[in-house]
């Protein structure tokens, strides 16, 4: 059975609560528009680390949610497949360990869905500013568009 996971992470308090913000609406949202719900997953967790590989288990697509640290492109959606999370050694997450650890972890295992994203917006931080909430709804719509676009490929109908 194919399934679909979306996880917001992070922390619910503080600066680092983007995948908290985006996470609830998201589920709204999808339901609001009568979207089957039975495949997919709508979590948020607090700070995951290795335990993202058991929240990862049996998905076949997995969209992380996440402040992404990269103050070039600060305020500004970004979307990064496995391989370009796992590939150059640089962690791109707001955590000082987790997300990275546990993707190269579970990419040396053989471990990760068929399809993994991380969807973020890029934060400074050294300047740790609210998150605009006209990125918030951007993303939130970013991450409904994609998965219109790959429920038949990813959901048992």
């Amino acid at each position: 059975m194919n399934k679909i996971a979306v996880i917001g992470i992070g922390s619910p308090f503080g600066n680092d609560t983007l995948g908290w913000q985006v996470i609830e609406p998201l589920q709204e949202k999808w339901r609001s528009q009568n979207l089957p719900t039975d495949q997919i997953q709508f979590i948020a967790y607090d700070r995951p680390g290795i335990q993202l590989l058991a929240l990862l288990e049996n998905i076949n697509l997995a969209i992380l949610i996440d402040a992404i640290d990269d103050p070039h492109c600060a305020g500004e959606l970004r979307w990064l497949n496995a391989a370009q999370l796992v590939a150059n050694g640089r962690s791109y997450s707001s955590h000082d360990a987790g997300v990275y650890e546990a993707l190269s972890l579970g990419n040396a295992l053989g471990d990760l869905p068929e399809e993994l994203h991380l969807a973020g917006i890029c934060i400074d931080p050294a300047n740790l500013a609210p998150i605009a909430q006209t990125s918030i709804d951007k993303l939130i719509n970013s991450i409904l568009n994609y998965l219109h676009q790959h429920l038949l490929q990813f959901s048992v109908t």
